[in-house]
């Protein structure tokens, strides 16, 4: 007997020594189930065991799976697709028994679940524990709890309790749902979706999924897949209310599907959005330039488009300069302030991924220069986008033709830049006597930041202001990102961006580092071609800020980074209660313009 005890009371530990080795499994326990007041304890086990093969089922479908389906549709319908990114591997097996079942005496000690006790509060891995309660209404309400120790060992709590429509089954989805979502909510492939729109995402991605299946069917059997069943995947992907997330991932997979469908005009502007969250993903780099070159081939209108025409040029930058974002920070009557006050020419550097001209501001506004590449191997003409985008909205709000916009190409067609391109790319600016360097570009890791100081304190030492996005790595409300870097270093303006109702935008980052805060949603500016281009990013928002410290520094030439950055701070102010102070533009100029050089006073740099 003594044997036998031991045995039992070793057992878990054995177990508990193993586990502590590899990554432990999220235990799920034994769900209690009520059922007119009563616990019915025949469910407890095979409730754990259907939740944790629903568990099993959401990891799969998010995961890189169906491996050989993708491959077999991707090659019958000559079709290229994303791949998923890696998702966390929780694995999640249900705890249907206790490992300590018994009870003896030995030496008269009552030994009693020793070895659960000790296995309990020693087990290193995840427990997820939970109830179900039928009420008499219909409804069906559940509680989870998911137990998840931190890296010093104490225990995080996160619970739910509510109450819904339906039976057990759909009450066991939630549950599922629920905590899939407490493990995985924080992947950038759901961009920071909330519960509900993560559980609309697993559901689309489902149908998706079976689409792929039985396409993959089809074709083995030489058949045509159905394109009903592609037009409701599409469907389900633009519905739902995670399909105004920022992920890449979801943008790409989005632009593969209406590029199967025959909308490549759709896809093409999916996979731009694609790139500007990730300029580097194999599947935008593989695909942006081809499917824009497939749209020149088959359509004469494009592959034949000239310059726009004067008129219609002229009418598209009425609408820039007019755009409902610059309403906010008073960018209009900032205008009329600033009009006729220029004293200084001035060069504004742009780095970013060059200029194509054709489609130039026409009247009080900035010169553009030609480009100067620093990118090995590529002309200064930008075949990317982004570069053009910025220079024609910066010339076009510096309503002074003194004012030369100088782009610099410091990242490659592909959207991505070297260290040392972007570091030549700053020493040029002032080696060409630039007043103000506009960096809408970024990242999120500070490797080389020394590096980068250096060049910077050089560049600020020379009385040249640096103007610095500060990134779109957060997905408000459930995570916020810090301010990327160069933005970050010091002797930056760094630039955070609001929505056009002057609250944070979904994408800023944390306030803490950002200088000032300028509308950076649904920013008007104009392609090589005098196309209309509605963007989000804070790319534009340090644009237009870079726009009025550049008209500001025309007009009185001089000023210090001090200054600037108190009388960001005064010119700025609520507009709505949770939101960001937001830059008055017309109140800037008063503080760095009409008043006299000695106000304000500079504090010391941070």
């Amino acid at each position: 007997m003594f044997v036998q005890v031991a045995w039992w009371t070793l057992d878990p530990w054995t177990r508990l020594l193993y586990s502590a080795k590899s990554q432990p499994p999220v235990a799920i326990e034994a769900i209690g189930f009520l059922e007119s007041g009563k616990i019915q304890k025949l469910h407890g086990e095979p409730t754990a065991r259907a939740l944790s093969h629903r568990l099993q089922r959401i990891n799969a479908t998010l995961s890189k799976n169906l491996t050989r389906e993708y491959a077999e549709v991707q090659k019958a319908l000559k079709w290229s697709l994303p791949e998923a990114p890696a998702i966390g591997g929780a694995q999640f097996v249900p705890v249907v028994s206790q490992p300590i079942n018994f009870e003896a005496k030995i030496f008269n000690l009552d030994v009693i679940g020793i070895g659960t006790f000790f296995h309990d509060q020693l087990y290193k891995g995840d427990v997820v524990r939970s109830l179900l309660e039928v009420l008499p209404t219909g409804k069906v309400r559940y509680f989870v709890e998911i137990e998840r120790p931190d890296q010093i060992g104490d225990k995080r709590l996160s619970r739910a309790d509510r109450t819904i429509d339906g039976d057990v089954h759909n009450a066991l989805n939630e549950v599922a749902m629920e905590v899939a979502h407490n493990y995985h909510g924080d992947s950038s492939i759901f961009a920071g979706l909330s519960q509900p729109g993560f559980r609309e995402l697993v559901r689309a991605f489902e149908e998706f999924q079976d689409f792929i299946v039985d396409a993959a069917g089809a074709s083995r059997q030489d058949k045509p897949y159905v394109p009903e069943r592609l037009k409701k995947v599409i469907a389900n992907l633009e519905s739902g209310s995670f399909a105004a997330a920022r992920s890449s991932y979801l943008y790409s997979l989005r632009a593969s599907l209406y590029k199967l469908d025959g909308n490549l005009t759709k896809a093409i502007d999916l996979l731009e959005k694609a790139r500007e969250l990730s300029p580097l993903d194999p599947f935008v780099v593989a695909n942006l330039d081809k499917w824009r070159s497939e749209v020149k081939a088959t359509s004469p209108q494009v592959a034949s488009a000239r310059a726009p025409d004067a008129a219609s040029l002229e009418a598209v930058y009425k609408d820039i300069r007019s755009q409902p974002g610059l309403a906010p920070i008073k960018f209009p009557e900032f205008v009329q302030l600033a009009l006729g006050k220029s004293k200084q020419k001035l060069v504004v550097a742009v780095l970013s991924t060059g200029y194509s001209p054709g489609a130039e501001p026409l009247g009080e506004a900035a010169e553009v220069l030609p480009t100067v590449s620093m990118v090995p191997g590529e002309t200064g003409l930008d075949r990317n986008g982004h570069g053009t985008w910025i220079v024609n909205l910066l010339a076009a709000l510096i309503p002074y033709k003194q004012v030369q916009v100088l782009p610099i190409k410091v990242l490659g067609d592909a959207g991505s830049g070297a260290d040392s391109t972007i570091l030549a790319g700053l020493n040029e600016a002032v080696d060409r006597r630039a007043g103000v360097i506009l960096l809408p570009l970024g990242r999120r890791d500070s490797s080389g930041d020394k590096i980068y100081q250096t060049v910077i304190d050089r560049v600020v030492e020379s009385g040249i202001l640096i103007v610095a996005a500060a990134g779109n790595d957060s997905r408000r409300p459930d995570m916020i990102g810090k301010v990327q870097f160069p933005a970050a270093l010091k002797g930056t303006i760094a630039v955070g961006s609001t929505d056009r109702n002057g609250g944070f935008a979904l994408f800023t980052p944390d306030p803490t580092g950002v200088d000032v805060h300028v509308t950076g949603v649904d920013i008007i500016t104009v392609d090589a071609t005098g196309q209309k281009k509605t963007l989000n990013g804070s790319s534009f928002s340090s644009t237009i800020a870079a726009a009025v410290l550049s008209t500001i520094s025309s007009a009185r030439p001089g000023l210090s980074l001090d200054q600037v950055r108190v009388a960001l701070k005064v010119s700025s102010a609520l507009i709505v209660a949770d939101g960001p102070p937001v830059l008055d533009v017309a109140k800037l100029w008063a503080e760095l313009v009409d008043k006299s050089p000695t106000t304000p006073a500079a504090p010391k740099q941070q």
